[in-house]
Order: structure tokens, then C-alpha cells, then sequence
């Protein structure tokens, strides 16, 4: 086992204690503060009390989570209290703490100045023993500083979301003996049932040549080790048996105490470690927890909250939020570019959560902010070193300002920050760079973040994810990349959008809109989004704004679905991370919302997230009754249990069937068959749902999952009537014919069908015709004869990868179509390309499909009746022709709007009007 340098070399270093102290050590200083602005940054410890506006205060919470007018507010602020110590403390050594201060602060206690500290995430502390008054009022003062440009400052996701400042955790004055024990560090040793302890006393200079002695016991089993204090040596190391006791791991996070004696000499000072025993490490390409290999099943956290911002949460919060993650089927959540506060990391270790924790980022790669990246994670690592929760370190996320794909000297700095982690703790994975863009020097992961459309790139992910499998050489591309070859595969970020029910938000905060509600950023802003969904009448779509979230939640759900599982089939990939895991502000991209209440999919996520998973895989997603079904089954195994059996039935039906003999080896994935079954017939649209599970030896079960198919009756895909066409290609003509339509020449019917915007069908418009305009081919610009433009959806990023695009349709296809608000799988070969934007309100209102993107923004149209001259022409940019009849969907859509046309009344009130030639 190694222990060289491991943790921070011999010494504390002026880093602030991490031992846990009994809690009649430790007094409160949360409350009772005053709290002053200086922006102009003039104010003193001499003049801040002349200051007019003065509020009352907390440590704690950020000021922008206790004053809402300061949510924009960067600067100076001062902080100041007063306290008293009872005499009965006199001789004890005083020392007060502050958990973490945003960005920089500088302390004074009764006018002596003790000292500053930079750096927004990581505690420190001063020895105050020989200023303390005992019995008598105590002046503390702060004066917090946190400048407007964070370019050079480890800062995270604050610019992006909503700065924060201030004493944004908690402060307290700690109770400790004239020499004590200051930190300690737990190193497991799973494979020789021993933890390593290394212990750092402070002070011990001041220790009596003999006498003083360390008294270290586990309280689960009662084991005991005492080491002998020597006088000046401030470092010491001893080993434990660990026999019997469990260890930790998401499904039983066992939790243990080592306490800590420091006696002898009138010493009587005394601390404690709660501490998991476990190994994390990579082999073969798999990552292993405690020698077993692991699924990582995983969300993005920014851990940003509705009430405390950026603070910290209540342990009440992390509680039921960590629960929910295990509900969802989470097993571990990468806390985003941000250290978060030591109690969400209790909570983790209690609870069973994993975490990968991002470095907060920069944003110029200059000297300045190297020497503070360093600083900080050293300090960062010291503090979090004996959670068991922690099992990734992760110096840097896309690139963020360490420009690795352009500076030799970036990529040289970033593997000696990677080496330097790794000889801090050799206990974690360190990743060096999550990259979207880039890729690695040097990485204990091989990860890579890719977000894609579904179903509108459903093919492009499985494409993408084929070739991620395979350890493509663009992931370690730098002369200076140190590819290993065992690091194993995960994708670090994907993901899709699902609106939260503005309702239920804005109960939560009594009716009233949060400040996020009016961030342009990132989707938004929201209330513009709900006026929009109105104005533009959206509610003919779907209703309501309630029913606006379940339509865009079912689409975040069989999204996520097809990804999982398209993941699960290449058992190269070991992971993943959802992003995210809470909708942030108008971000809402989260499995649970902003104010962490639950979303349509939370109780189906558990089907596709666990160690075990079936796989059910459709050759296609849409079928007619009577047509053979084809669905492929495979078991992607990671857990010890041996599968041996799968049962698949559909659902309210008779079909069933058996697999037995299952042999899929751990950490693998194999088909186990293939499924063959005539479509029942159906007098409506609908869905089928076959089921699968996974049975071990004696007929428990292991895990479950469903795949739900689009169903359509013969009729939906067959329509009637005369129908001329222009620019048709001949096969295309032969599919229209298919349909029931009888394809007639001049003269002898008015309905007609133009691939493209053919002039003769213009004409036949105006004249007093029906015409279906397919522009799903067309080149992008203005339309022959209307002011309305067709764009290409690359434009305004209207393909939605990142914020999604929501494709909607009104009510009057639901005849031939099961729509559910939301266009999913069984859309796929219809999706279209193209776009009708330049719409007025009004004109959005007529159309009878759209899109938008994020909360409302970019809306254009998909189908437009638009009244020109004495007829009417219907502009579609669906992808029909292509696969019509060979295609369900593409073919009913069709049938639809044709059967529109020959019924449409051509009132002008009621369409579009275009632009008159």
C-alpha cells in the first residue's frame, strides 16, 4: 500500500482542522450579525459602524439568499458581532473557524487584525487564544470582498447562474487543549483488513518530553492502538485491524467512528473521524468498488437551491434529495465545478451517494490563478480526505480556462496538477479534464460528454456512442496524452430538457417569481416563457402549462430511455451522468425540479438504472396491426447475481414467452433473443408495452424493464380521393397510390400535393386549389409567395442537443395518431429538418405544428394552412415522402393532412394569409 506523500507531506501548513470536535467543544456564531455594503470599498474597521444602512444577518448564507436587492450586488460587505466566553475556558487554547467565506476575507477580533484568506470554497481558521476576552464582550469583524471579474478566480458556475458572497458557511469559535490533535487522515486498506491513520498535532512543540500519548478506538469493534506523543514531532502514523467491520458502498454505507485521545500531562483533548471503509480503482477497463466492478449510474449536481442558493442546505433538504437520487436509480452524482458544503458530503456518506467532485473553474489560464487552482486544491483535499462518498477527483470541466487544445504549456501544467492529486490521495480517481471538445493528458477515466436530440439525432448517438466504445484515439489525441490503456469508458454528460409545472414552482414560493424566473440564460427567461406560451397559443397544443410539463416530461423520459439503454449496450462504457440532476433556474433539464419536487418520470427511471438491466430493443418504433413484430432482447450485467432466465409478456395480452439458460458474463452484455409477434388489431391508436425480466436460479427476480410501441390500425395509414401532384418522383407516386389516392392530371381535381414550392402549384392555389406543399427538401430562405421564411433548424440551434427543441401538433391529427404532446421514438423517420419562422402571434396561432426551444424561445412552425388568392395552401416541412407507406407515422401524418385539406373550409379568419402576387 502506498503511503509516500500521501495527503499533504508532514505538516498542517496553515490548513484549518478537519477532525470533529464533541459539541461542548464548539460554539455557535451563526447568528447575530450586522451586515453593511461598501461599494466604494472605502470603509474601515474605525468607520463602519457610522454606516447608515445596516441589516441584521447570518453566517451561513450567502447575502444574495438573505437580501433579495443584493441578488446582483459584487463587492466589499462587512460583517460584525459580538460574543463572550465564560472563564471557566481560561487556559484552553481558543481557536475561531469560518467553513468558508466567498472570495476574500479579512478578520479583526478587538481590533487586532488576525489575518485574510482567498479562496471561496475551503475553511479556514486563527488562533485567537491570546486575544479573547474571557467574561466580557468580544468584537468580531469580517469584511468580505467579492470582485465582479472571477476570470481569474476558481469560481465555479456562479457567473453563469447567480454570484454569491459572503459568509456563505458557518462560524465558530472551537474549544482545544494547549496542544491537540489537528487533523487526521484515514487511509483504508481493504485488501490487508487494516486502515493506515495519519494524525497531525499542532503545537507539539509545547509537549513534556514524556508522558503525552494518542489514543486511537473504533467504536464499532472496539479496537484499540496508542501511540507515544514525542516533543516536536508533529506527525504520526499507525494501523488498525479492521476484521469484521462492513464496507461502504451505496447499497450499505457502513459508517464508522475512530476516536481520537490526546491525554497524558493535564491533557485531555479529544476528536473523532467518521470514516467508510472501501477501495476504489480501475482495472481492465472497469471500474471496481471494493474489488467488485461497479455501474455507474450517475446525475450532474450544480447544487444550487431554491432557498440558500449557493449556501448550505439544510439537512432536511439533502436528506429527501439524496433519497430521491437513490429512488431514480442513482448511485452516484458528479457535483458540478463546485466544493460543496461538509454536510452534503455527511449526507452522502450516510446515505450511500458516490460523488465525482468537479474543481470550481477559472477562466484565464494566467499565473495568478494557477497559484490559487493549487492552493485550493491542496486546502480542498485536506478538508474531504476521509469520505468515503468521494471517489473521483476532477481538476477540470470542458476545457474551462485551461486551454488544453491549443497550449503545450496548459496540457504540461494540468498533468502535474493530476500528479500532484494522485500523491495527495492515492485513494480516488483523478480526472483531469471532463472534456466536451478536447480530451485528455492523463486520466484515470476516459470520459467524454456528447448531447444529442431524440429522436430527431437518435441515429447520430447511436452512432457516436458506437464509436466512444471503442476508445477512439481522439479522447488522448496530445503529443503530451498519456493513454495507460485500462481506463475505463463513461459519458460524463448527455441529456435532454423536461419543463417543471410553473404552478407547482411558484406555490412553492407563494405566488411570487423568484429572480431566476427573469434570467435570460440558459432556456430562458421563464415568466417571458409562460406569456409567450399564450401569446403565441401554445395552449391549443397542449391545454394548459401543466400539461405543457407532462408533454415535455415524457419526452425527457423516453429520451433518456433510448440513450440509457443504447449506452448499456456497449458494456465497454461503465457510466454515465445524467445532466442533471435538478433543474437549475430556467435550466431544466433536471430528473427532479428546481424546488426538488418530482417529475412524470421518476418512477420509471428505476426500470433502466441499476446494476442489471434489460435491454429491449425494437427494430422499429411504430407498427400496423397485423405486422410482425421484431424486437430484440438483451441482459447487460454488472452485479454478482447470476442471471438465469428472462420472461417477456405484452401487456393485456396473451403474448408471452421464456428465455432460459441465460448466461451473460459480469460487467458484459449479450442478446438473449430475438422476439417474434403479430401485431393485435386495434380500433384506435395506441400504445403496446412489452415487458421483460430478469430471473436468477431460483426464480427471484433481478430486475425489470418495458419498451412501448407506437400501434396503428390499417385505417390510419389509408385515406381516399382524386389528387394531382407536382415534382413527385415517379416511385413516390406509385406509394401515393398505395394510400387509397387516385392520382389525376390538369383539370380534374383541385387537391393537390407539391414536393417543394413548384410555380404550377402556386398558381393552382390561387386560382381556388388545395394544395400540400412539402418543403422538406426545400433550400432554406423567403417562400416564393409568402412572408414566411424556411430555415434550416442548424439555424438558432433549433435542433435542440442541449436546450431541446419540443415539436407539437394540434389535436386535429390525434384521429390517425397516438399523440401524447410530444413527438418520441415512433417520430423518427418523420422528424423534419426544416422550419417556417418570420411568423407573427398570430400567425403561430393557425399553425398546426411548431416548435420551440427551452421556454418558448425561437418558436417557428411546421405546418401552416396560409389562405392565398381564392385557395389554400398547406406548408409542411415533415419528412413524408421519403418513407411514406413504408413508415406508419410518415404515412398517417400524410393521410391526415390530405383528409384536412378536401375538409377545410378556406374562411379567411381562420388561416394565414399570404403575400399576394
Amino acid at each position: 500500500m502506498l503511503t509516500e506523500n500521501w495527503v499533504i507531506g508532514t505538516g498542517a501548513k496553515g490548513f484549518a482542522s478537519n477532525v470533529k470536535l464533541p459539541v461542548k467543544r464548539t460554539i455557535n456564531l451563526n447568528d447575530g450579525w450586522m451586515f453593511a455594503t461598501d461599494p466604494d470599498g472605502k470603509l474601515t474597521p474605525e468607520t463602519v459602524h457610522s454606516v447608515k444602512e445596516v441589516r441584521k444577518a447570518r453566517a451561513g448564507l450567502p447575502w444574495e439568499a438573505q437580501f433579495p436587492d443584493l441578488v446582483d450586488y459584487d463587492g466589499a460587505v462587512w460583517y460584525w458581532r459580538s460574543f463572550r466566553i465564560p472563564s471557566v475556558l481560561m487556559g484552553k487554547r481558543i481557536i475561531l473557524r469560518f467553513d468558508a467565506a466567498d472570495y476574500e476575507a479579512k478578520v479583526w477580533l478587538n481590533g487586532v487584525e488576525l489575518g485574510s484568506h482567498e479562496g471561496g470554497y475551503t475553511p479556514f481558521e486563527f488562533d485567537v487564544t491570546g486575544i479573547v476576552k474571557f467574561d466580557d464582550e468580544n468584537q468580531l469583524m469580517v469584511r468580505v470582498y467579492d470582485p465582479q471579474d472571477c476570470s481569474e478566480i476558481p469560481n465555479g458556475k456562479q457567473s453563469h447562474y447567480c454570484n454569491i458572497g459572503g459568509l456563505w458557511q458557518g462560524v465558530s469559535l472551537q474549544i482545544r487543549e494547549k496542544i491537540y490533535v489537528h487533523s487526521a487522515f484515514i487511509l483504508p486498506d481493504v485488501d490487508n483488513s487494516r486502515i493506515r491513520v495519519r494524525i497531525i498535532v499542532s503545537h507539539v512543540e509545547e509537549a513534556p518530553e514524556e508522558g503525552l500519548k494518542l489514543t486511537l478506538k473504533i467504536v464499532s469493534n472496539g479496537e484499540e492502538k496508542i501511540v507515544k506523543v514525542v516533543k516536536d514531532e508533529p506527525v504520526y502514523e499507525a494501523e488498525i485491524p479492521i476484521h469484521g467491520l462492513g464496507l461502504w458502498s451505496p447499497d450499505s454505507p457502513f459508517l464508522h467512528r475512530l476516536e481520537i485521545l490526546l491525554s497524558g500531562a493535564g491533557i485531555y483533548d479529544s476528536c473523532f473521524i467518521v470514516f467508510g471503509i472501501r477501495k476504489i480503482e480501475v482495472r481492465e477497463n472497469r471500474i471496481l468498488l471494493n474489488g467488485e466492478p461497479i455501474y455507474l449510474t450517475g446525475a450532474l449536481d450544480q447544487d444550487f437551491y431554491p432557498d440558500t442558493i449557493y449556501g448550505t442546505p439544510s439537512d432536511e433538504t439533502l436528506r429527501d434529495q439524496f433519497l430521491k437520487a437513490k429512488e431514480l436509480g442513482l448511485n452516484f452524482l458528479r457535483t458540478h465545478i463546485k466544493i460543496p458544503c461538509p454536510n452534503y458530503l455527511e449526507w452522502a456518506d450516510r446515505l450511500g451517494i458516490m460523488l465525482w467532485i468537479d474543481f470550481p473553474s477559472f477562466y484565464k489560464f494566467t499565473v495568478k490563478a494557477r497559484e490559487r487552482m493549487r492552493r485550493q486544491l491542496e486546502e480542498w483535499v485536506w478538508r474531504d480526505f476521509n469520505h468515503p462518498s468521494v471517489f473521483c477527483w476532477c481538476l477540470v470541466n470542458e476545457e474551462w480556462g485551461v486551454p488544453i487544445a491549443n497550449e503545450e504549456a496548459a496540457r504540461i501544467w494540468l498533468k502535474e496538477m493530476w500528479h500532484l492529486v494522485k500523491r495527495l490521495d492515492p485513494t480516488r480517481l483523478v480526472v483531469d479534464n471532463s472534456p466536451a471538445n478536447a480530451g485528455h493528458v492523463v486520466s484515470d477515466i476516459e470520459d467524454q460528454h456528447v448531447y444529442k436530440a431524440i429522436p430527431d439525432h437518435a441515429r447520430e448517438f447511436e452512432d457516436w456512442v458506437e464509436e466512444f466504445s471503442k476508445h477512439p484515439s481522439w479522447t488522448f489525441r496530445f503529443p503530451e496524452s498519456v493513454r495507460r490503456g485500462f481506463e475505463p469508458l463513461m459519458v460524463s454528460e448527455f441529456g435532454n430538457w423536461g419543463l417543471p409545472d410553473v404552478e407547482e414552482i411558484l406555490r412553492y414560493y407563494d405566488w411570487r417569481d423568484p429572480y431566476w424566473f427573469n434570467q435570460a440564460s440558459y432556456g430562458g427567461p421563464i415568466r417571458t416563457g409562460v406569456n409567450e406560451f399564450f401569446k403565441l397559443g401554445l395552449d391549443e397544443a397542449y391545454g394548459s402549462l401543466k400539461k405543457l410539463a407532462e408533454a415535455t416530461q415524457k419526452h425527457q423520459l423516453d429520451s433518456l430511455k433510448f440513450e440509457i439503454e443504447t449506452m448499456r449496450l456497449h458494456p465497454e462504457i461503465v457510466g454515465y451522468v445524467i445532466t442533471q440532476f435538478t433543474d437549475l433556474n430556467s435550466e431544466s433539464n433536471g430528473l427532479i425540479d428546481m424546488c426538488r419536487g418530482e417529475k412524470f418520470l421518476h418512477r420509471f427511471m428505476k426500470f433502466f438504472q441499476a446494476q442489471d438491466v434489460i435491454v429491449i430493443r425494437p427494430g422499429k418504433w411504430s407498427y400496423l396491426e397485423g405486422e410482425e413484430a421484431r424486437v430484440k432482447i438483451y441482459v447487460s450485467r454488472f452485479s454478482a447475481v447470476e442471471p438465469k432466465t428472462v420472461e417477456w409478456w405484452v401487456e393485456n395480452t396473451p403474448l408471452s414467452g421464456v428465455f432460459k439458460k441465460v448466461e451473460v458474463k459480469r460487467a458484459g452484455c449479450v442478446e438473449v433473443g430475438e422476439v417474434c409477434f403479430k401485431v393485435p388489431e386495434t380500433r384506435y391508436p395506441g400504445k403496446l408495452t412489452i415487458w421483460a425480466r430478469l430471473l436468477d436460479k431460483g426464480g427471484r427476480e433481478i430486475s425489470r424493464n418495458y419498451q412501448k410501441l407506437l400501434v396503428l390500425p390499417s385505417w390510419s395509414v389509408r385515406t381516399s380521393g382524386e389528387i394531382r401532384v407536382f415534382g413527385v418522383e415517379e416511385n413516390i407516386v406509385k406509394r401515393l397510390k398505395e394510400t387509397g389516392l387516385t392520382i389525376v392530371e390538369a383539370g380534374e381535381s383541385n387537391i393537390a400535393v407539391s414536393s417543394g414550392l413548384v410555380e404550377e402549384a402556386v398558381s393552382l392555389v390561387e386560382k381556388g386549389g388545395r394544395v400540400l406543399f412539402l418543403l422538406e427538401e426545400s433550400q432554406p430562405g423567403s417562400l416564393l409567395f409568402s412572408r414566411f421564411r424556411l430555415a434550416d433548424r442548424r439555424e438558432k440551434e433549433r435542433w435542440g442537443d442541449w436546450c431541446t427543441s419540443f415539436l407539437w401538433l394540434k389535436n386535429v391529427f390525434t384521429g390517425r395518431l397516438f399523440y401524447e404532446g410530444h413527438l418520441g421514438m415512433p417520430f423518427i423517420e418523420c422528424v423534419p429538418s426544416m422550419v417556417l419562422e418570420a411568423l407573427s402571434p398570430r400567425d403561430m396561432r393557425s399553425a398546426l405544428g411548431g416548435i420551440f426551444t427551452g421556454w418558448m424561445r425561437e418558436p417557428a412552425a411546421t405546418i401552416v394552412p396560409v389562405k392565398l388568392g381564392l385557395g389554400l395552401a398547406v406548408l409542411c416541412t415533415f419528412r413524408l415522402m421519403k418513407n411514406l407507406v413504408k413508415d406508419p407515422v410518415s404515412t398517417a401524418l400524410f393521410c391526415s393532412l390530405v383528409d384536412l385539406m378536401a375538409s377545410w373550409e378556406s374562411s379567411a379568419d381562420k388561416f394565414c394569409t399570404g403575400k399576394q402576387v
